[in-house]
């Protein structure tokens, strides 16, 4: 396999480059029971839920101490 090197210049005018996505995903499933499994997650896990779904918390980086 070839090696290959994307540090090409910019083609955008002057120089802009479009924002890059730093994170986005989720758990996404579907349930017989909606109901009863937003009970289970909110008694076990804590999680408010709504139609929708729920949102968690974000955590903060875990920094390594040496």
């Amino acid at each position: 396999m070839e090696d290959q090197n994307n540090d090409a210049a910019p083609t955008s005018p002057a120089g802009a480059l479009p924002p890059k996505v730093t994170g986005i995903g989720g758990i996404f499933f579907v349930s017989d029971n909606p109901q009863a499994t937003r009970e289970w997650y909110a008694n076990h896990m804590g999680l408010e839920t709504t139609d929708w779904g729920a949102t968690l918390p974000p955590v903060a980086p875990i920094t390594p101490t040496r």
